[in-house]
This record gives C-alpha cells, sequence and structure tokens, in this order.
C-alpha cells in the first residue's frame, strides 16, 4: 500500500469539492481507471496531487469500493 501525507491547508476542501464533482458524472470503471493513472504516476509530492487523490478516496468510499491508497490528513 501506498502512503502520502497531505498537510491540509486553507482551500483545499473547496478544491476537493470540485473534483468531486468532475468524478460524480463518471462510472465505477471510469473512477477506477483515474486511480490506476494515479498509481502509475506514484506519488510526486505536489499538494494539488494529493488534494486529488484525497478527491478519489472519498468518491471511492461513498461508492462502497476497495481503494488501495492511502492519505493521512495532518
Amino acid at each position: 500500500m501506498n502512503t502520502y501525507v497531505l498537510v491540509e491547508r486553507p482551500g483545499d476542501d473547496e478544491e476537493v469539492a470540485k473534483y468531486r464533482q468532475q468524478f460524480a458524472a463518471k462510472t465505477d470503471d471510469e473512477i477506477r481507471e483515474l486511480l490506476n493513472k494515479q498509481k502509475k504516476i506514484g506519488m510526486v509530492g505536489v499538494h494539488q496531487q494529493g488534494l486529488y487523490v484525497r478527491a478519489l478516496m472519498e468518491e471511492f468510499a461513498d461508492r462502497a469500493m476497495p481503494f488501495t491508497f492511502r492519505v493521512d490528513k495532518v
């Protein structure tokens, strides 16, 4: 399992909400593909990428789908 620690900043929740709005129109298979793409890229330490993966994590949880990245918020 991959682990990434996301240090929260002001405005992060709004950014995550924007990604979640985009994900709402996608099928489960399309969401899985987005996660697989992030796995191939790997976590490069960019804050925006952390927010994107956090949004994916929340989307997977809402859809009761297994998620294999771990994002810890501090």
